[in-house]
């Protein structure tokens, strides 16, 4: 599967994971934060940090999410179900996944 995302360098300002939310900060997202995108790499403080921002892209699931969920992250930034007009969403799941650690397709917006 090929598709198209547009892409954004931050620089870290704490250590973070792939396939995780990141802030527009440079940090790994929490529940509470809102996030700009997922990160490419796993990364630490002071590193130069691609992450996507716009189009669809791979991210780990905190726990089950349905197709078509509006989507953001959990303590860890993970995505999990959130309300779709929540500040915290990140987009929607193109796929649905029964368990945390398990990837989710999710549109970017």
């Amino acid at each position: 599967m090929h598709t198209q995302t547009i892409t954004h360098t931050l620089v870290a300002t704490g250590p973070g994971k792939q396939r995780r939310f990141v802030t527009a900060g440079g940090a790994q997202a929490v529940a509470a934060s809102k996030p700009l995108g997922v990160a490419l790499v796993d990364f630490a403080a002071g590193d130069a940090v691609a992450a996507h921002v716009v189009g669809v892209c791979a991210v780990e699931s905190g726990g089950a999410v349905a197709l078509d969920d509006a989507v953001g992250p959990d303590a860890q930034g993970r995505a999990v179900t959130v309300a779709a007009d929540a500040t915290t969403r990140a987009g929607r799941a193109l796929n649905a996944v029964a368990a945390a650690g398990q990837t989710l397709l999710i549109l970017i917006k």
